[in-house]
């Protein structure tokens, strides 16, 4: 864990120091898990603080930020790592992928199905995107995405499992919009 947030930290503090552009902002979001951990459709919701680095004159970046999410009776504070391919001027379509670190800090209540115990507090994701960008002003820019993620580590292990089917990982699906600010450009 101390090893996952060094790593984290550094990757952070390199992308500040040489970044050329650096945005700001944050998203609000509707998240969908079609196989969640009761075995049954979960519905959520996401919300975003991000930062978004660009190298000079690329047509991609770098995003980090902390995310917050509640599916089913999971609550996650999320911190993502990832690439974005962003080509365009005033509308800009988005491409990404990346990795996210999911620490668990609630899990609410047992599932009918049957007893959950968690295995780990801290699980890792994959996710991919897709989305536009549109710049509204100078520095301001609305943003729409939908992004898949999945599991990449076993989030908790069934006390029974009736049916005989897995459901330790996440698949989940989400919809967001959000907004933009460029902080800087050198």
């Amino acid at each position: 864990m101390k090893t996952l947030v060094f790593f984290l930290l550094l990757f952070f503090l390199f992308q500040v120091c040489f970044s050329q552009k650096v945005e700001v902002g944050g998203d609000i979001g509707y998240a969908n898990s079609p196989f969640s951990s009761s075995g049954f459709i979960a519905n959520g919701f996401q919300l975003s603080a991000l930062t978004n680095f660009y190298p000079n004159h690329a047509i991609f970046y770098f995003n980090t930020g902390l995310a917050y999410q509640k599916e089913d009776n999971w609550n996650f504070i999320k911190i993502p790592l990832g690439l974005v391919l962003s080509p365009g001027r005033k509308v800009k379509f988005l491409i990404g992928l990346g990795l996210y670190a999911n620490f668990v800090i609630l899990q609410s209540k047992f599932y009918s199905k049957y007893d959950v115990i968690a295995k780990n507090d801290v699980v890792l994701d994959a996710y991919f995107l897709l989305g536009s960008s549109f710049n509204i002003e100078k520095n301001w820019s609305i943003f729409i995405k939908s992004q898949v993620e999945t599991g990449l580590t076993t989030l908790y292990t069934p006390s029974a499992e009736p049916d005989g089917e897995n459901h330790n990982k996440f698949l989940s699906v989400s919809v967001s919009i959000g907004v933009a600010y460029l902080l800087f450009q050198k």
